[in-house]
């Protein structure tokens, strides 16, 4: 088996999940996020906290969609090659 297989698998999966759960996988983010920032003491990712889920959830959508032509790319090139 091709290892193209593999990481399309897995570029196809996440694109899906951002595609079709934008605000649930963001909500996982943001609270691994302060996770980090409580208990390991990694002050610098405070950086990295989004305050307003509602207005991110487009550029996640567009990232899911990225990540799916990625997916069709890698399965394209697995099977012809």
């Amino acid at each position: 088996m091709d290892l193209n297989y593999i990481r399309a698998g897995i570029f196809f999966i996440a694109g899906l999940a951002l595609v079709i759960f934008p605000k649930t996988t963001l909500g996982w983010q943001q609270r691994f996020v302060n996770f980090l920032v409580t208990k390991l003491h990694l002050k610098f990712m405070k950086f990295f906290i989004i305050p307003d889920i509602k207005k991110e959830t487009h550029s996640f959508r567009n990232i899911g969609i990225i990540f799916l032509v990625i997916a069709a790319g890698l399965f394209l090139y697995a099977y012809l090659y």
